[in-house]
């Protein structure tokens, strides 16, 4: 009914539309037309007056044209284009077209151009300005007429398609209810009723007809949907399964490159990388971006094993990798910024090959051997150090040895000279012979030291449990007569038991605690205290020795330690130079470390630390 309605309207719009413009145009040139009649019939009333020039007798005549409301105004011009004559009489010229022109609608009124002419001859031209209500009025009279035609038109087409609506629209409404059910339930067994055989029932009968057809596809459709659906999830389950994989594969694989201490890199068949890990950038010193095909060792800063040789680009191991060729162990040192010094890494490379041997790509894998080249170094030195130092202990042990022998004769005949012929020796004779004998038993004391030094490794006992309180006591019972001699005391503490030499640790103790009576100061008892620093360190134990004596400058903190590195003359206060480098070595021999710290004048501070637990090897 809503279509008929629309066609209907819009049927009686057009007509009316149509009626409207024709009588909107019809009515304009009719109102041009009528008013040039009438411009015409006054203007041969106007002949004579314009012929004499009579102004007065032109606005009589023009005053006619009052009886036409709808006329505004009109004037006269004579052959020279002049006015003379007006409507109304006291209408002021401006009003008017200075020149006559064309009859037309301008401006919403009508202007009326009209020649007059007498026997032939154009004596002026008459103008007549009209307003447009006559044509509003008409407009609306056909508004009202056409508005009225349309409402009383539609209502009857109303009325007429509501009574034809139920026999047209029931048989489709109920084929379009038939469809609407079908599409929301999916169900293709429903049929639409028929209502009778015209051409709406055979469109019903084509419509049942579709939807056998349609039900029977559906049916081979799900039957064929059930093992696509099947096969569809059993396939889902396997990329599922297969992508899992894949992800921790690649999750494994990302962790061992970022893990992994050897730098990884690949390239594809173009040279460009696409593998970088992280131990890569740390090693070359930067990143492959910005590097330039054909310049990538020039990029990194890749020298021959010399350091100053720069590695030929077409021997690079990605380049070769490419070229199909395999390479291992190639050495090259890295110099850029990051490396000032040098890096030497030690790469190989192999290309990488698809299904059919086709070159892919290369990777290569490289590693920082800078420090295990150092220690390799350091290895040979230290062997050939300890080969050294055994042929020098071995000469030290044998020359000291073979030293003792002539000292001892030398000894011998100097005490045989004092005692024989001492009381017969003045002057120079006496102070040669007393210094012969003081020279003979400071060779004799480093001769003894000496031997002792090597002894710590040549005559070196097992290690057993030692408990360090008792060899401090038997260090004090064999200082006994230096203690009263210089009026010194030993303060211990509590100390620990560890394994250890004990003929070593008593040697280490004595010799620290004997240089802490050595070096006292004069006229002040000297004050040992041996404690015990142990921290919080495990399977350590830390000993302090320290003293009020003499002390000395910080720097020389570490040459004490050096053999015959001595601070003072013999003059001033006896002894070899030895004793300290006697306490390193067997603090050394035991695993671990010793220490001095002191300021001039303040006394001496020696640190000891040793393992508790010696490790067997």
């Amino acid at each position: 009914m809503t279509a008929m309605m629309l066609t209907s309207g819009t049927v009686l719009l057009l007509t009316c539309a149509s009626f409207v413009i024709y009588e909107f145009i019809n009515l304009h040139q009719s109102m041009m037309s009528s008013y040039a009649t009438r411009a015409e019939i006054i203007g041969s009333t106007l002949t004579g007056p314009l012929a004499l020039q009579n102004r007065a007798q032109t606005e009589e005549k023009l005053g006619v044209l009052k009886m036409d409301q709808r006329i505004t105004c009109a004037c006269v011009y004579d052959k020279n284009r002049k006015i003379v004559g007006t409507y109304p009489a006291a209408a002021s010229t401006g009003v008017f077209p200075p020149v006559p022109g064309e009859s037309g609608y301008r401006q919403g009124h009508l202007d009326t151009f009209s020649p007059l002419v007498q026997y032939g001859k154009t004596l002026g031209t008459i103008y007549i300005q009209s307003d447009l209500s006559a044509l509003l009025d008409r407009y609306r009279d056909y508004a009202l007429m056409a508005s009225g035609i349309i409402v009383i038109s539609l209502l009857v087409a109303y009325l007429l398609s509501r009574n034809l609506q139920k026999e047209i629209s029931k048989p489709v409404l109920a084929l379009a209810e038939t469809a609407r059910s079908i599409s929301r339930d999916r169900d293709f067994s429903l049929r639409a009723q028929k209502f009778g055989d015209d051409d709406v029932g055979l469109l019903t009968d084509a419509f049942n007809q579709m939807l056998t057809e349609i039900q029977g596809q559906d049916q081979a459709i799900k039957k064929l949907n059930v093992g696509l659906e099947e096969s569809i999830a059993e396939r889902i389950a396997e990329l599922e399964t297969s992508a899992g994989k894949l992800r921790e594969s690649q999750k494994l694989l990302d962790s061992v490159l970022k893990n992994i201490k050897d730098g990884i890199v690949a390239v594809d068949d173009r040279g460009q990388y696409f593998v970088f890990n992280p131990a890569a950038e740390q090693i070359m010193g930067k990143t492959a971006e910005g590097f330039r095909r054909g310049q990538r060792l020039k990029h990194f800063s890749l020298f021959k094993s010399d350091g100053v040789t720069p590695f030929p680009e077409n021997e690079g191991t990605l380049e070769k990798a490419l070229l199909g060729m395999e390479t291992n162990n190639v050495e090259m040192i890295i110099k850029n910024e990051k490396h000032p010094e040098g890096v030497l890494i030690v790469t190989s490379g192999r290309p990488l090959l698809d299904e059919k041997g086709n070159i892919q790509g290369g990777v290569a894998i490289f590693r920082d051997v800078t420090e295990e080249k150092r220690q390799e170094n350091l290895k040979i030195y230290a062997k050939s150090l300890e080969s050294s130092n055994r042929d020098l202990q071995d000469f030290i042990f044998v020359a000291s040895h073979d030293l003792q022998e002539p000292l001892r004769k030398i000894q011998s005949y100097g005490n045989f000279l004092k005692e024989e012929l001492g009381a017969s020796l003045t002057g120079d004779g006496a102070i040669y012979l007393s210094r012969i004998q003081g020279a003979a038993k400071r060779m004799s004391v480093l001769i003894e030291d000496l031997l002792q030094l090597t002894r710590i490794t040549t005559k070196a006992k097992p290690f057993e449990m030692v408990d360090l309180s008792e060899i401090i006591r038997e260090v004090q019972a064999d200082l006994d007569i230096r203690l009263k001699e210089t009026g010194g005391k030993i303060e211990a503490g509590e100390l620990p038991k560890l394994q250890a030499d004990p003929a070593q640790m008593r040697q280490l103790f004595q010799n620290l605690i004997f240089n802490s009576l050595k070096y006292a100061k004069k006229g002040v008892p000297p004050v040992v205290r041996v404690e015990d620093k142990t921290g919080k360190e495990a399977g350590v134990c830390r000993v302090r020795v320290k003293d009020n004596g003499i002390g000395f400058e910080p720097q020389y903190a570490e040459k004490i330690f050096n053999i015959f590195q001595r601070l003072h003359t013999n003059d001033e206060y006896e002894g070899t130079g030895i004793g300290l480098a006697i306490c390193r070595k067997v603090v050394e021999r035991h695993g671990g470390r010793i220490s001095a710290a002191a300021a001039l004048g303040e006394g001496a501070e020696f640190e000891v630390l040793l393992p508790l637990r010696q490790i067997k090897t």
